[in-house]
């Protein structure tokens, strides 16, 4: 992707709209997290995203970071292929093995970004 925005300040470093390829904070939205799934939580974890842009968002390169709620231990993982999110569409994101993914999951990142928090929140962008 081009540039990475801060989700927490909403600012861009770059002047102008955003490019073809670049993101801007609030162009692609976490809507659902589970976290905390009834059973193991290996492998039944995901979250969701909306491209709330109007034209299509190109996921290949986008880096996604899970943090404990003071920011650290970030673990990170970098989407390796294009995938193209079409305006007004869902994505959805597992912790779970490519090989072992249903067919509802749209990306599968095995276990790069480690388990998300259960009890005491955390951050995920």
């Amino acid at each position: 992707m081009g540039h990475q925005v801060p989700a927490a300040s909403g600012t861009s470093t770059n002047a102008g709209p955003p490019g073809p390829c670049e993101l801007w904070a609030g162009d692609l939205v976490i809507t659902e997290v589970m976290a905390n799934p009834v059973g193991a939580d290996e492998g039944n974890e995901w979250f969701e995203i909306y491209n709330a842009r109007s034209d299509p968002s190109d996921l290949g390169g986008l880096t996604l970071g899970l943090a404990r709620a003071d920011g650290s231990g970030e673990k990170t993982h970098v989407v390796p292929e294009p995938k193209t999110l079409a305006p007004g569409e869902y994505f959805v994101f597992a912790g779970v093995l490519p090989e072992l993914a249903p067919a509802w999951v749209s990306h599968a990142y095995g276990s790069s970004l480690g388990q998300l928090n259960n009890s005491t929140g955390g951050q995920l962008a």
